[in-house]
């Protein structure tokens, strides 16, 4: 995490780095993001925050793991931008960016208005924030594929622009278009789920991912 964020200093260097905790935002504002702070399943928590941040204040948002390899101005001519995974999941995580009050950003939160994270059966809502993004936004026109769209006003960029690491095998494809790594260092995750999850990436990298 601190050598991600040593990347951020170091090519924005005139960027204004916020932290946002407990000190500065109320994670009770939504049921969803209330109940994941409660049950202490803290990779759902942001899945709400950002957007809401963003959507409030305006700027750029990033994962604690994702790594900048390139300055992040020529992204700020879009009024919003997201990017893609290379499985095609359209994913906040990996650093996204908006204009104040972006009215597609807005309609994305509405995602979580009436969402529980709780369920009736005391089991817990854990379906990932890019599958929930990514299926509103087919609904709204993007296509499943690795290609540059725009959708509800969102460029959304192909995984080579914010995600060169493919998850399944942990490996890294950088080009001249590579702004930003995910290394998806998974801390939310039990270690010993962490663990096996990298011993799969091992595995694929030698046999296939399929």
């Amino acid at each position: 995490v601190l050598y991600c964020i040593e990347s951020w200093k170091k090519f924005c260097p005139d960027y204004e780095i916020r932290e946002w905790n407990e000190s500065n935002y109320d994670f009770s504002k939504n049921l969803y993001m209330k109940q994941a702070y409660k049950a202490k399943k803290w990779g759902f928590v942001p899945d709400y925050a950002r957007l809401d941040i963003v959507y409030n204040y305006g700027g750029i948002y990033l994962d604690t793991d994702v790594e900048l390899v390139k300055n992040l101005d020529c992204l700020l001519k879009n009024d919003a931008f997201m990017g893609r995974e290379k499985s095609t999941y359209i994913n906040p995580g990996l650093g996204f960016g908006a204009v104040q009050y972006h009215e597609g950003i807005k309609q994305i939160l509405r995602i979580y208005d009436k969402l529980s994270f709780l369920r009736e059966d005391g089991s817990y809502n854990i379906t990932p924030s890019p599958i929930m993004n990514t299926k509103f936004l087919v609904e709204h026109g993007a296509k499943m594929e690795d290609t540059e769209q725009t959708v509800l006003g969102i460029r959304i960029y192909s995984s080579e622009v914010l995600c060169p690491m493919n998850y399944a095998t942990g490996e890294l494809t950088i080009t001249d278009n590579t702004y930003s790594i995910h290394r998806y260092s998974m801390s939310w995750v039990d270690p010993f789920i962490k663990k096996w999850k990298y011993r799969e990436q091992k595995i694929a990298r030698r046999i296939g991912k399929d």
